[in-house]
């Protein structure tokens, strides 16, 4: 796959040396299957497995910023897509709330 540069006219994907935190990610290496279940739950579903997942992680910080950055559905970074749907409605008016 080809990886283009976020300064781009397609803007489509972000540089490689810009995701090399990923190799370090403590989710790297769940299967297919497993990664779906545990960080892409079907509503209702607890995400705690995935939150014991990320609070053992070294990269969570990379990759809520990622997934601020980039609309990621799913579990990012410990949190849902409704918390940081909250995240990012705070940092725009200034309150430093989190959640």
């Amino acid at each position: 796959m080809k990886v283009f540069s976020s300064s781009s006219e397609s803007g489509l994907f972000p540089l490689a040396s810009d995701l090399a935190w990923q190799r370090e990610a403590a989710c790297r290496g769940l299967g297919a299957g497993d990664s779906q279940t545990i960080f892409f739950p079907s509503r209702g579903d607890s995400i705690e497995e995935a939150r014991a997942i990320c609070r053992e992680c070294p990269v969570t910080a990379q990759c809520l910023d990622f997934a601020l950055a980039n609309g990621c559905i799913g579990v990012w970074g410990g949190t849902t897509e409704r918390q940081r749907r909250r995240l990012r409605r705070s940092q725009r008016t200034g309150d430093a709330q989190f959640v």
